[in-house]
């Protein structure tokens, strides 16, 4: 499960390459770190790459995918 969701990461991540999106950015760097997530649990490396698209997210306005994120830190 954790392979597919890094897969679609590389897949958008190739998608668009050539025109990164900073909407896309957010949503291949927080599936990675969620992937990271539910392989090793809420290390101290993942959850300092969940705070970080945590960040990113909130920087640019998007406060919607943050949700997972919080439920992971702040629970």
């Amino acid at each position: 499960m954790w392979e597919a969701l890094d897969g679609y990461a590389d897949l958008l991540e190739a998608y668009t390459r050539s025109e990164p999106l900073p909407w896309c950015q957010v949503v291949i760097e927080r599936g990675r770190a969620l992937a990271n997530f539910g392989r090793d649990g809420l290390t101290k490396k993942t959850a300092g790459s969940l705070m970080q698209v945590r960040e990113k997210a909130q920087r640019l306005g998007l406060q919607s995918t943050t949700g997972a994120l919080d439920d992971l830190l702040f629970r």
